[in-house]
């Protein structure tokens, strides 16, 4: 038959075919697995070869929006977790392994405004929701991913509470690594960039209550994915959304013609 390899797991090879999955045994004998009565599409094994992710809708890759009903498949247990960050099917982009963590992109990126590409992160074995945020970069050379982690305090409990935000590189192996992190009420993230050359980082903010605008500007240690220390300078406000760019070596420059020198 014309069966697709998936690659080499803890149970044999696993191949698809006609929209099931099947595990082939060191005797040549196919079995199927996971859930007799759903489709499989766009299967995907993890790194360690223990679990299979897959979406029980046929999912096209394209602009158009599929809905998603992600799957997890424990090939030791054939325990299936159903992944999702409300409780139901939903649309989404695009999905896959960082390392041994699902990573699920649940509209384009780029996005029409800085920040828009929403995500989440769930752990590739138990299939709870890690974090989820929004991705302002994606840096295509090393896979790396710069995001703005949700806090973890529903909007209705914060009730003018300051609520701590974190920034931070998310690599493919599906580490968080930690770059700014800083206790805020209300403030709007136009956007975040790091410099073409990685050393630097700039961030845009706008504080609603007060109508106010501050820019973050820090060195950045690619190897390591640390910050340095952070130097933030009161700006006047824009009443338009905005992009950062690091169009001149040695400023930040924002997307209305102001220019910066780092620090």
């Amino acid at each position: 038959m014309d069966k697709l390899l998936i690659g080499e797991s803890d149970i044999g090879k696993i191949y698809a075919w006609e929209n099931k999955l099947f595990a082939k045994n060191q005797e040549g004998v196919l079995t199927e697995i996971g859930g007799l009565d759903s489709d499989k599409f766009n299967a995907v094994l993890s790194e360690d070869g223990g679990r299979i992710l897959y979406n029980r809708v046929e999912h096209k890759g394209t602009s158009a929006q599929t809905s998603c009903e992600l799957t997890l498949l424990d090939l030791e247990s054939g325990q299936e977790t159903s992944l999702s960050r409300n409780d139901q099917a939903e649309p989404c982009h695009s999905f896959g392994w960082l390392g041994n963590h699902v990573y699920v992109q649940w509209n384009e990126y780029p996005a029409a405004y800085a920040g828009g590409t929403s995500f989440s992160v769930f752990d590739g074995k138990t299939g709870e929701q890690l974090e989820s945020g929004q991705m302002y970069q994606y840096l295509e050379d090393n896979q790396t991913r710069i995001v703005l982690l949700h806090s973890n305090i529903s909007f209705e409990e914060r009730d003018g509470l300051e609520v701590s935000i974190r920034i931070a590189a998310l690599t493919k192996d599906g580490a968080f690594h930690l770059l700014w992190e800083q206790p805020v009420y209300e403030e709007q993230f136009r956007d975040i960039q790091l410099s073409k050359t990685l050393g630097a980082m700039a961030i845009w903010t706008h504080h609603v209550p007060t109508n106010t605008a501050r820019l973050w500007m820090a060195s950045v240690d690619p190897e390591q994915w640390s910050s340095g220390e952070w130097t933030a300078v009161e700006i006047m406000p824009s009443s338009e959304a905005g992009r950062i760019s690091f169009e001149e070596e040695g400023f930040v420059v924002l997307s209305d013609g102001r220019r910066f020198e780092l620090p």
